[in-house]
């Protein structure tokens, strides 16, 4: 049984899945100095973006729609556009003290 965990744990540790851990930050775009809701990082967690504010666009397969920024929560419907994507949602305040919004003052 532990032979099995090791294996399986060394294959996920492997993996070399999207999104990339090869970060370049010289390929990254300027961050623009008028951000709204802050600065995120992009879908691959490497170049900073403008992080979307209130009532703007969120989500979408690997957030191509942007991530909220601080204080806010990506709020959806739970429907997809397609079969292949995660739903698209609408930046709205969060409530104060919810774990994603701790989560998102922690790691920024």
């Amino acid at each position: 049984m532990e032979l099995r965990l090791f294996a399986f744990a060394v294959a996920i540790a492997s993996c070399h899945c999207f999104p990339s851990s090869n970060c370049n930050l010289e390929r990254c775009a300027p961050v623009p100095n008028d951000c709204k809701a802050g600065v995120t990082k992009d879908y691959d967690k490497c170049c900073p973006i403008c992080a979307q504010a209130e009532g703007e666009e969120c989500g979408g397969t690997w957030d191509a729609y942007g991530v909220c920024g601080i204080d806010l929560v990506c709020q959806t419907n739970g429907q997809p556009q397609n079969d292949y994507d995660l739903p698209i949602g609408i930046c709205e305040p969060a409530r104060r003290f919810s774990a994603r919004n701790i989560l998102k003052r922690m790691l920024w």
